[in-house]
This record gives structure tokens, sequence and C-alpha cells, in this order.
């Protein structure tokens, strides 16, 4: 018995004239633009060094950015304690993924940070350490970051410059172990896919545009030497874990951060999926941040004093970052690869319709081909929802199959979807076995080199 087939059909202007708009934001393939990296926001001796250190690296300054952001908290961890209220204490451990296709300036861009904190394990090590002090593992092995942290137990920093592994293997997130690794922009749906469970909603991510060429003769040197003992300032800070420095969040920092959180909460309560988890951890973020913040502008300072206050510069910051560049950066992240996101699997449905050139399209066919049999019936069903109310799609006239019964509903496919339109055949009992068509084939002071 011959399969049915479900003819392509002529866009014309009339036809086209009753559908609605389509959403943008699903159909559009050309990945949005990134913000960058708002470099003011840093406190102002590091602007330079960031900006510097990218030019020479010919690298975006995001990644250098996150680069000084772990370095802070590598060296912190659960010895700095950030307290916005008696019950609310956030130790101060960051994990930041870098983004972007090969050759995109990742490790140029984190390797000089990555000498400066190796410099200072060798100053450990000189000063009397039975063993070699870690407070940078770049090895992937777990067993590895705890025998840095038996040494070290308040903090270390694992530093995954590998790619794939940045979001496998991971330290507990109890563990005093921040995180900085790099994320080929091209294996984003895998590495997302296996992801330690709910790791991937932790993490900040930076995925930059290419910067533009700096020429040759206005790439200045940075002055690594500030920024070290900058570093070795924060080195000495940090308490052990049963006594660690506690950074309170002072009045006015409280209000703001106080306004952040109401604005917050309608987005979190209605979040879904990849992003939806992303944003329930950004409170915890932004009072990490903002410790980071702060401990780099006491570290850039020469006040002997410890740190004691969060302030409100801080936090402005803080949520600035969050809000205007984390943000985005995510939702560019999960919209790119987010296997287990509603809209996610929605535009990859979209994409198998562009590639098959379907007319009319069964729940089935979404399934097995759009999704690669990675649903089931019901989410099948929230799937059509979502294309249905983008206007990707809608109820079509039912037909019953070869064999008679319950006749299978059929939805009508957008022409303006833009597809190549061919014939594509329905899966029946007969062909369901068989092949699976259309498968996912300005410059500020601080350390200025003179």
């Amino acid at each position: 018995m011959q399969p049915d087939v479900i003819p392509s059909r002529p866009q014309n202007a009339v036809e086209a004239g009753t559908w609605p708009d389509m959403d943008p934001s699903l159909v559009e393939e050309r990945r949005r633009d990134a913000p960058p990296f708002p470099i003011d926001l840093m406190p102002a001796p590091w602007q330079a060094w960031i900006a510097d250190t990218a030019r020479s690296a010919g690298a975006p300054a995001d990644y250098v950015a996150l680069s000084a952001l772990a370095a802070v908290a590598g060296l912190s961890g659960h010895g700095v304690v950030a307290r916005v209220l008696p019950a609310w204490r956030e130790e101060v451990v960051l994990r930041l993924a870098l983004i972007g296709p090969a050759s995109s300036g990742k490790s140029p861009a984190i390797d000089p940070m990555f000498r400066m904190l190796a410099g200072l394990e060798v100053e450990l090590y000189r000063k009397g350490c039975e063993r070699q002090p870690r407070l940078i593992v770049p090895e992937p092995d777990l067993a590895v970051l705890d025998e840095a942290l038996d040494m070290r137990p308040h903090a270390v920093l694992a530093w995954r410059d590998e790619g794939y592994p940045c979001l496998t293997r991971l330290p507990h997130p109890c563990v005093p172990a921040s995180v900085l690794g790099a994320l080929s922009s091209d294996g984003l749906e895998k590495a997302l896919a296996g992801a330690n469970d709910g790791m991937a909603s932790r993490f900040l991510y930076a995925w930059p545009d290419p910067p533009p060429y700096c020429r040759l003769l206005e790439r200045r040197v940075a002055d690594d030497g500030r920024a070290v003992a900058s570093l070795r300032r924060l080195l000495k800070l940090p308490g052990p874990p049963e006594q660690p420095v506690v950074l309170t969040f002072d009045q006015p920092a409280l209000a703001a951060f106080d306004d952040f959180l109401a604005g917050l909460h309608p987005d979190c309560r209605d979040g879904e999926g990849l992003l939806g988890a992303w944003l329930g951890k950004g409170p915890g973020a932004v009072v990490q941040l903002a410790a980071v913040v702060e401990l780099l502008a006491w570290a850039a300072g020469d006040a002997a004093a410890a740190p004691f206050a969060i302030g409100l510069p801080a936090v402005q910051a803080a949520i600035a970052l969050w809000r205007d560049y984390f943000r985005p950066h995510a939702a560019l992240v999960f919209d790119a690869a987010g296997p287990d996101d509603l809209k996610g699997q929605a535009r990859r449905v979209i994409r198998w319709l562009r590639s098959t050139g379907a007319a009319e399209i069964t729940r089935e066919q979404v399934r097995r081909q759009g999704l690669s049999f990675g649903v089931n019936a019901a989410r099948a069903d929230l799937v059509l929802g979502r294309l249905r109310a983008a206007g990707i799609v809608r109820p079509g006239p039912r037909a019953s199959g070869p064999q008679g019964g319950r006749p299978a509903e059929r939805w009508e496919v957008n022409p303006r979807l833009g597809a190549k339109r061919q014939a594509i055949t329905a899966l029946t009992p007969e062909t369901s076995s068989g092949q699976i068509l259309g498968a996912p084939p300005a410059r500020a002071g601080g350390f200025d080199s003179q």
C-alpha cells in the first residue's frame, strides 16, 4: 500500500495573506547581536588592564573581563561571604563560560590571568609550603580538584580551557570551586545536553561578537605588574571557611537590590525552560557579582584594613552587569541550543520544516522527524501549540488514514516560512519504521603602562 503524501502547495499572496505575522524570535536564523561587555562598570584601575589585554590579544574584552571576575572568585570562595540579610549569605563562587567559534581569541584573552595566578602559586610554594599549592586546576579530574582543596579548603579555580568539558565533570555546587570554562559555539547543543543536572543554569555566559581589528601601533602592553599586586592582596584576604570575611550590604545597597528583586520577580514567575531556571539563579548571582566588584575595587586601592561592606556603586554595577550583559548573553545561548526548552524545540521544528518544505504536517511527524523521537506525544502537542501561537502552523482539515479509523489531525504550515516546497511522506504504520525524512541533518586610569 502506498503511503499518504502531503503535497506541497504553491505559495501565493492571497493564501499567505490569511496568516498572522510570524514571531521573529523563532524564525530569524541570524544570531542577534550581543551587547559588548560594559568595561566602564568595572573598578577604574581594572578598566585599562582589560582593554589593553584584549587589544594585545586581538580578542573580545568580554573574555578578559570574565577572567578577572573568575580570578577574584577563585581566590575568595568560601573564605569571603556576602551578607544581604542575617539569613541570606552568599559565598563568592562564580561559574563563567566563554562561548565562541574556534580561533575567536578565548585562549589568548585568558592566558595572561592564568600566568599571573600560576606565578602566585610559585610564590606560595617558595614561602615554605610542603606541597605546591594550587590556586588554579586546569585538569578536568575531580580528584585533582579535591587535592587542591585539601591544601586551600576555602577556594580554588577550575580552569577549563578545553571546550566541551566546561559543563561536565563539575564539582558539586556546595564545593568552593569557581569555574572558568570555554565552549565552542558549534557544540553548544551537545554541551548543554550533556551538562550536569541543573548546572547550565548556574553559569554566567559571554558570547561576544568579534572585535574590530586593532592596528598594531594602537596596542599597548597591559600593566600586569599592578594587576598581580592586586591579586596578591586578594590572596591574603580570605579567612577559613568556618570564619570567613563578611561583606555586608549597606542600607543604600540593600534598597537598590530590593528594587531589582521586585522587578525580577514576574520574570522568574513566568520563566520557562533553561532560561527560566537561569533567571531563578539571578538574585544570588547579583550578590556574588557585587562582592566581586567590591573586592576588585578594594584590591586596586591602598586601604590597609580589610573590606567589610558592599556599597551602592558595587550593587548598581552588579545589577547592570547581570541585567544588561549576562542576561541577554544567556538568552542567546539558550535560544541557540536549548534541547529541553520549548522555544528551542520549536526552533528545531522550524529548521526541519524549512529543510523539508512541508505544506502540512502531523503531530507524529513533528515528534519523530522534527524532534528525532526526543519527546513524547504530549510534549509534541505543546510544541505545536507554541508554533501555532507564533503563526507558524494552524489546524488543517482531518483526513482518514489508509486503514480507516480516527483521522490524524493535520497542521498547515505558513507559506511565508520561506521553505523550499516539496512533498513530504506521511508517517503511517507501513512507513514509520523506514527512513526518517528531514533529520536535523576611551581609557581609564589605573594599570596603564606609559
